[in-house]
């Protein structure tokens, strides 16, 4: 089975190429619209991999929380590739994946978080059994100090993306033993192991493009306004 992987909820541009008897391969674009570098990214990557878009079996592709813009973008391209190729697609919660990809590097914790503005955070946290990262605080729009108090604050603690090192004075001031990096690192191996793994919980028929939607934590200041407006006119 070939797999492709989207994920865009943060400021890069992030897919995966995985396939049964092939090592799995990743591409990461920085600092470009989404919207400008995705079809480059796929066509580039792709052609690495030796395979044709018709060659793809499934498509995953991360829901967020992160940006919005971003979320929105990738999963509207997986959508219109699943469809596109009568093909089955997984949404999947992007944080999962950050939390699967550094499960093995020697942390008891891992918190992703991203900047979400407002002094909050789209974060998750996940404690580590093994090589496997077990959800502690399920992805959401957290004030910092919310999502650091359900953690232990002994245990070793690896804190990515540009949320954990805006608030690194918070965060190392409650961990007695931390690591704050401010990209969030991802491992073509661990999506590729992610990612089968939710393929294999596909019931038959399953994987419906429309099912997978975007997960934004909370309503973007445009619907804000919206309903603000809708309120107002409404009295």
């Amino acid at each position: 089975m070939n797999i492709l992987t989207i994920d865009t909820s943060t400021d890069n541009d992030y897919l995966c190429i995985c396939s049964t008897d092939k090592t799995p391969i990743q591409s990461t674009i920085k600092g470009l619209s989404h919207s400008n570098a995705i079809f480059e990214n796929l066509e580039s990557l792709l052609s690495e991999s030796g395979l044709s878009i018709d060659e793809i079996n499934l498509i995953a592709a991360g829901r967020g929380p992160g940006s919005f813009t971003g979320v929105r973008i990738g999963l509207t391209t997986a959508r219109t590739l699943a469809q596109i190729l009568s093909i089955p697609l997984i949404g999947f919660i992007s944080h999962e994946l950050y939390a699967a990809s550094a499960a093995d590097r020697g942390y008891a914790q891992i918190i992703t978080a991203l900047d979400a503005k407002k002094k909050r955070v789209f974060g998750a946290a996940h404690s580590v059994c093994g090589v496997r990262a077990e959800s502690l605080v399920p992805a959401g729009d957290y004030p910092p100090e919310e999502l650091l108090k359900k953690c232990d604050p002994s245990a070793k603690t690896l804190c990515a993306g540009d949320g954990c090192s805006l608030y690194a004075e918070k965060i190392t001031s409650y961990f007695d033993n931390c690591d704050i990096e401010n990209e969030i690192t991802l491992s073509a191996e661990k999506t590729a192991e992610f990612v089968r793994e939710k393929a294999e919980l596909i019931a038959p028929g399953g994987g419906d493009y429309r099912e997978a939607v975007p997960f934004y934590a909370r309503l973007s200041d445009a619907e804000v306004a919206k309903r603000q407006k809708e309120t107002g006119a409404a009295r």
